[in-house]
């Protein structure tokens, strides 16, 4: 399975609404945690062995709906914009809110094994812009705190990104800083992905319900 087929629920709960603009109800946090700690039990029952390329998909995948993953991601998103100093931010805007396949065209055509993933763009403030990197940091240390494990990848808008896990937790989470050469301007990409689990397919009525 992919490594960033793994998901958490975190400290804090909100939504982004159709504008872009950042919101936190505490029904919200209510229902959504009852709903993700059912998720993590049955995720964490099951396990991911790999399969060699070429060869039948023998993986075993979480007994959970694409639908019952898609919260968990979002809600782990949301607590990271949420715990970005507000006095930084400008806008927050979801950016990704989709499920992609696990596995290539080859392996899976119909794309039946997917997994769900959200993002946020975090524009910084422009008198706080020459610190982005110092905020993504302080962003990146909540979770180091929460006792997540950081590693550096390759960001998706061309620079380093900070990679986050935890044995615990059925998600991962991505941190970008970029920022302009002038300080002008400069963003803080958040993505959230979720485990890879079986669908009737990237064209079934399940999936497109989702994607809407």
């Amino acid at each position: 399975m992919q490594s960033d087929a793994a998901r958490a629920v975190s400290r804090e709960a909100g939504a982004i609404d159709r504008k872009g603009t950042f919101m936190v109800t505490a029904d919200h946090k209510k229902r959504s945690a009852a709903s993700a700690i059912l998720f993590i039990t049955t995720l964490l029952l099951t396990g991911c062995a790999s399969s060699a390329p070429g060869t039948a998909d023998t993986r075993d995948y979480p007994d959970v709906s694409l639908a019952e993953s898609k919260s968990p991601v979002q809600l782990l998103r949301n607590s990271a914009a949420t715990r970005i100093s507000p006095e930084a931010i400008d806008s927050v805007a979801d950016t990704i809110d989709e499920s992609r396949s696990c596995l290539s065209s080859t392996e899976d055509p119909k794309g039946t094994v997917r997994y769900w993933v959200s993002g946020a763009d975090i524009s910084i403030v422009r008198w706080h812009a020459w610190r982005v990197d110092e905020i993504a940091k302080i962003l990146v240390g909540s979770f180091i705190d929460d006792g997540w494990r950081t590693s550096v990848v390759d960001g998706d808008n061309g620079g380093k990104a900070t990679f986050l896990e935890l044995n615990s937790s059925p998600a991962t989470i991505t941190v970008e800083a970029v920022g302009t050469d002038d300080d002008s301007a400069a963003t803080i990409h958040i993505t959230s992905s979720g485990p890879c689990v079986k669908t009737d397919g990237a064209d079934s009525d399940e999936v497109k319900a989702l994607q809407k």
